[in-house]
Parts: C-alpha cells; sequence; structure tokens
C-alpha cells in the first residue's frame, strides 16, 4: 500500500481540444456546471492524470454532460511502464495507479464530442 500523500489535483492534459479550450481543468474543479468539452471535429480524444504517487483509484468517477455510447477505455499504471484496464479491474481487489488514460472514440468524426462535467476519487488518496 502506499504511504505518500497524493495531491489535491493530479496534473492533468488532453488532446482532441478546441484550438481556444481554456483550461481542461474544469474537469477537476468540483463544480457540475463547467465541463470539458472535446472539438466534435475529432475522432479521438484524451485525458491523461498524473497524481505524483499511486493512489486508490476505488472511488474513481468519471461524470459526463451526457452518455457516452461511441468508445472508451480507461488504463491505468502505477510506474508508468506497466498497465491495467480499470474497467476489467477485480472486484476484489483495490486499483492503486498514478497514472490514468482516459481514450474516447469514434467511428464518425463531426458527429459528437465528450464532455466531461467532472473528474472524481477519494481525496485522501487512502480509499477513506
Amino acid at each position: 500500500k502506499v504511504v505518500e500523500s497524493a495531491p489535491a489535483k493530479p496534473r492533468i492534459w488532453v488532446s482532441g481540444s478546441p484550438a481556444d479550450d481554456p483550461a481542461p481543468v474544469r474537469m477537476l474543479d468540483g463544480n457540475p456546471d463547467t465541463a470539458w468539452a472535446g472539438d466534435s471535429a475529432a475522432g479521438c480524444w484524451q485525458i491523461g492524470l498524473d497524481w505524483g504517487v499511486a493512489i486508490d483509484l476505488t472511488s474513481f468517477r468519471l461524470d459526463l454532460a451526457e452518455p457516452w455510447t461511441n468508445s472508451l477505455a480507461m488504463v491505468g499504471s502505477r510506474n508508468g511502464l506497466v498497465w491495467f484496464d480499470l474497467t476489467t479491474a477485480p472486484k476484489d481487489e483495490t486499483p492503486w495507479a498514478r497514472y490514468v488514460f482516459l481514450y474516447f472514440w469514434t467511428t464518425a468524426p463531426g458527429t459528437g464530442a465528450p464532455q466531461v462535467t467532472e473528474i472524481r476519487w477519494d481525496k485522501s488518496g487512502n480509499g477513506d
């Protein structure tokens, strides 16, 4: 188990944003009325998160403005070398990760883009 304290918010970066997109930190601001929206002309979008230390992701939640009916992958890593699928992690094992990458894609670019209102997790970083 990781004993270091996790920062209050991870570093975040995105791809597939409009050129005039303000900071994607709106996904981390605690306000569900703000959102990050991908560029609808893109066919894929990525969100990367780095907490600096591995944290307990049992409570990790991705809140979307509208249901995403296209493809989505979520992977995590404790060290950036070995990655695991967060969507298929065994329910009886606590997923710990320093890095989380979210991948959204569609086969019909221009028909919509993901709109993430919030990314939520247990802020204590230890599952409490």
